[in-house]
């Protein structure tokens, strides 16, 4: 079936559905099924960056409970630069203790397997025309279309939460954050 004649996935999107079906030998179609929505009406429409183009997407694994001034920092600089930000947690004990961390930034939104079919594929669109500065977000967060991202922070990154193991597409949550920071 065809679900839109617009297109619902990014170049960077796309780029890594193909090295999650490469590496991890899950079928295409398996893959694509984890990441698009199914909706019609959104579909992207990419939006022209106005930041200046600079070094690709930085990528940091960290203990949240040891670096924390160093993540402000790095949040601060790179909302500065005017690049979008994906925190990542193993679980949502985890995604509520970086919530009441990072709440008081402008164009915060929180994204888990939890999160109303709704208020996702409003976080899609928001996320795809550069209207969220910061998503904090559990696995199911790696795959939104972004449009600027500039800093991917993947914490407690020895979690087991990370893995997928038990539903298709399988693949591991740091691994795919380092190939998604490579593409954006």
């Amino acid at each position: 079936n065809i679900i839109s004649f617009k297109p619902v996935l990014t170049k960077n999107q796309l780029k890594l559905a193909v090295w999650i079906h490469k590496y991890y030998h899950e079928p295409l179609g398996i893959v694509l099924k984890g990441i698009i929505l199914t909706s019609t009406k959104h579909t992207i429409t990419p939006q022209k960056s106005q930041a200046p183009k600079q070094q690709s997407t930085k990528l940091m694994q960290t203990d949240l409970n040891i670096s924390l001034p160093t993540l402000i920092k790095e949040v601060e600089k790179t909302l500065k630069n005017k690049k979008q930000i994906l925190i990542l947690a193993p679980d949502h004990h985890v995604l509520k203790k970086i919530k009441s961390t990072f709440e008081y930034f402008n164009n915060t939104v929180s994204l888990t397997g939890k999160t109303s079919k709704k208020k996702t594929e409003e976080i899609w669109q928001q996320t795809a025309i550069g209207k969220t500065n910061i998503i904090i977000g559990t696995r199911k967060a790696l795959f939104l279309p972004f449009c600027n991202l500039g800093l991917v922070i993947l914490t407690q990154e020895h979690s087991s939460f990370y893995k997928s193991w038990a539903r298709h597409p399988k693949y591991h949550a740091r691994e795919v954050a380092d190939k998604l920071s490579y593409f954006n």
